[in-house]
């Protein structure tokens, strides 16, 4: 993977938490954290089975000879789910590293 590609997520991942702080307040537990990643894992998730059937289709098309415009639009779709399951994975990390705060400030 391209290094700075990863740089560029770290980034995106630190500005979704700052955003995401200025929204909502610090986790309370590890009970809360726990449920906040989940629910954007789950997320996640979803937009990857959406990646993966948009994959398909474009693979009918493919086999099918699909002319130039029935290609664009189901690649498009490819692109489009592809970049929601980027969004899904940066805000995944960016609630661990939240929980990962909270951690930091919970006294033994």
């Amino acid at each position: 993977m391209r290094h700075g590609l990863i740089q560029e997520v770290t980034e995106a991942i630190e500005n979704e938490l700052s955003a995401a702080n200025k929204a909502f307040p610090g986790f309370n537990s590890t009970h809360e954290g726990y449920a906040v990643i989940l629910e954007e894992a789950q997320e996640a998730e979803d937009e990857l089975r959406n990646v993966a059937r948009n994959l398909q289709a474009l693979w009918v098309e493919v086999k099918g000879n699909a002319g130039k415009e029935d290609l664009e639009v189901v690649a498009a779709g490819v692109e489009a789910s592809a970049q929601a399951l980027a969004a899904e994975a940066i805000q995944t990390a960016a609630m661990a590293r939240k929980l990962l705060n909270y951690l930091e400030s919970v006294k033994e």
